[in-house]
């Protein structure tokens, strides 16, 4: 089952086992940030496996200790380099984000996150646009976005879909950082483990149950949720809330803050 004809991926890794494709996101020294790179990467890499007949789904997880951090926020900061940012720009990179998550979410095979680490802000949203989510019990969860002046515009709909109005809203709107225990009670994840082997070895043996599921079946019922799911426009929307955020006073402190590692001046 080669289907990536020789390409390579600068930041993620994969491996084809048992019907399944195992990628891990491999910036850990930015803890698997959701660069530009990266983004671009993972949407072509889902494009060739959702055309793959033989492949029942994707496993997602992380190197590092981390599963994903979120978007690369010295990218972001890049913006600032020449002044204030250009809207167009600040709006395509929104969208790109949302490509992505719905890129994995409308993807017609199953898709397991495995969290072994930190998943915050785009990590937390990504985890969500997965059918199954399991972690280790040291792993973090947080919806970040907001104590850097931005907002969680693009994983919006994923995380309400995934917890329902009042957890997402008490997420997004207070930025605070929860542990597994909390995030299993609110309906985040479905599987809870002492450390990766046991987690792996568990999603193994769940993977290998699905095979008795039909593909085709899958697939149709995936696209069902997903008609019921949709908002028009949503993505055009969230973009232009995001670039009111990127355009205004707190995120070019947000970001400066963020990279040295400081409290922003609305925090002191």
């Amino acid at each position: 089952m080669d289907f990536f004809n020789n390409q390579k991926f600068e930041t993620i890794e994969m491996e084809i086992n048992n019907g399944w494709l195992y990628v891990n996101l491999n910036r850990p020294k930015s803890k698997n940030a959701l660069s530009n790179k990266m983004i671009t990467e993972l949407i072509n890499l889902m494009g060739l496996a959702s055309a793959q007949k033989l492949l029942r789904g994707i496993l997602l997880s992380g190197n590092g200790g981390s599963f994903c951090s979120g978007a690369d926020l010295k990218e972001f900061k890049s913006f600032f380099s020449n002044g204030k940012p250009d809207r167009n720009e600040v709006i395509y990179s929104s969208l790109n984000v949302a490509k992505l998550l719905q890129t994995f979410y409308h993807f017609p095979k199953y898709v397991i996150a495995c969290i072994n680490g930190p998943a915050y802000a785009g990590g937390f949203g990504l985890a969500c646009c997965s059918d199954f989510i399991f972690a280790t019990k040291n792993s973090k969860f947080g919806i970040t976005e907001i104590k850097i002046g931005l907002t969680p515009a693009q994983i919006a709909p994923f995380v309400i879909n995934r917890l329902g109005k009042k957890n997402a809203r008490n997420l997004m709107l207070s930025g605070d950082v929860i542990d597994t225990n909390k995030a299993l009670q609110i309906g985040l994840l479905d599987q809870v483990f002492n450390h990766e082997e046991e987690m792996f070895d568990y999603t193994k043996q769940f993977s290998n149950k699905l095979k008795s599921c039909a593909p085709h079946g899958v697939a149709v019922t995936k696209s069902i949720i997903s008609d019921l799911e949709s908002s028009l426009n949503f993505s055009e929307l969230a973009a232009e809330k995001f670039a009111q955020c990127m355009l205004g006073e707190e995120t070019p402190e947000g970001l400066q803050a963020f990279i040295e590692k400081r409290k922003p001046l609305w925090n002191l």
